[in-house]
């Protein structure tokens, strides 16, 4: 999407206080130029000096603006893509069909989710938020007390850090090597029922010395058990 503004910022009446009207108006003319051509002026002087300045934030507001409209697109489609497959999983489930090929489209469909969500988060947050809401709804369902919560977090951090650590270098851990993709497929059927018992597990074993590597261990082994 073309941007059709720029934005003026209140410091530049303190910057451009010794230009006359005249000045101003020949430079506000050359920031609509660059904004809408990308056309620069061919000023000199203090009008040059002026222009240079403002043109670092308008370059910088649109690489802002281009790395939102980036990110926002791609929520766009990893939403489109969550909403297909999930249509797809919920025509399945619908019909009585017990053919083992059709359980396994089903899982192909799930591991399809997990990594195109996944893949779409840019940011600690965003990885951290989607694998609340994939996990909050049991959470609730037991009615973890506030302890409880503040564990399901530590699982979840945990989760995230080494999903966010995955996406720029392959781990060895306990002698098997794990990538992103491998590994987000391998948690897919990781799910609240397991967030649950390691939670219960942590509060059996409260003076744990390593809390992380302990949670990482119970999460990769759950979820190899299921593999």
């Amino acid at each position: 999407m073309a941007k059709n503004s720029f934005i003026v910022y209140f410091n530049y009446r303190e910057k451009l206080q010794g230009l006359n009207n005249a000045q101003l108006g020949k430079l506000f003319r050359a920031m609509l130029d660059y904004a809408i051509d990308d056309k620069e002026p061919e000023f000199s002087g203090e009008l040059k000096m002026a222009f240079q300045f403002i043109k670092i934030n308008m370059d910088e507001d649109k690489q802002k603006y281009e790395a939102k409209c980036k990110k926002n697109k791609e929520n766009v489609s990893a939403r489109w893509e969550y909403e297909r497959i999930r249509n797809i999983q919920t025509n399945t489930n619908d019909t009585d069909n017990d053919n083992d090929n059709d359980n396994d489209n089903d899982y192909v469909y799930s591991q399809s989710i997990i990594i195109a969500r996944a893949r779409a988060c840019e940011t600690e947050k965003e990885l951290e938020d989607f694998f609340v809401d994939r996990y909050q709804n049991y959470f609730h369902y037991w009615g973890f007390k506030e302890q409880d919560k503040n564990l399901f977090m530590d699982v979840v951090g945990v989760l995230v850090q080494f999903i966010l650590e995955l996406k720029t270098k392959s781990i060895l851990y306990n002698q098997k090597k794990y990538t992103f993709e491998s590994f987000l497929v391998l948690i897919d059927k990781f799910n609240e029922e397991d967030i649950r018992k390691i939670v219960v597990s942590l509060k059996a074993n409260e003076e744990i010395k390593d809390k992380r590597l302990y949670i990482l261990g119970a999460i990769i082994n759950r979820a190899e058990e299921k593999r």
